[in-house]
């Protein structure tokens, strides 16, 4: 496929940006994997209609992971503003942060488990399964 060098590299640095994560879980490492993500959701949108079932449900768990990764980062956002109010609503602020960092936890044990298995492979076995798609759906 002309887009092979592409797809091998946005899904390697997705690959390594998931490796960072895994050592430093840091909310900037998180969203830069999940720009990355949202780098090769793309390549999977622009050739859905030549995947089987199997890589369009690769392609749904991709979307849902970046999703999963964004509503990470608004929720590090939302505690970064509310913390500018604390000492004003110090009760209320510290419930929300607990609120918040409960559901990132959530978020980020969701995230880490689909990517361990949407990144598990090497890139260029996982580029050439998509080559042989690719190939088998224009004969």
């Amino acid at each position: 496929m002309i887009i092979d060098p592409g797809l091998n590299e946005s899904y390697w640095r997705g690959q390594v940006a998931y490796r960072l994560v895994r050592r430093a879980p840091t909310p900037e490492n998180f969203h830069d994997w999940r720009k990355r993500v949202k780098s090769l959701w793309c390549y999977f949108c622009l050739l859905y209609p030549a995947w089987s079932a199997l890589t369009r449900q690769l392609c749904d768990d991709l979307e849902l992971l970046g999703e999963q990764l964004g509503e990470d980062h608004d929720l590090f956002l939302l505690q970064e503003f509310v913390t500018e109010y604390e000492a004003k609503e110090k009760r209320q602020v510290e419930a929300l942060k607990r609120l918040i960092s409960s559901r990132q936890a959530k978020l980020r044990a969701g995230a880490l488990k689909l990517g361990a298995r949407l990144y598990a492979k090497p890139p260029a076995v996982f580029c050439d399964r998509l080559k042989i798609e690719w190939n088998a759906w224009r004969g």
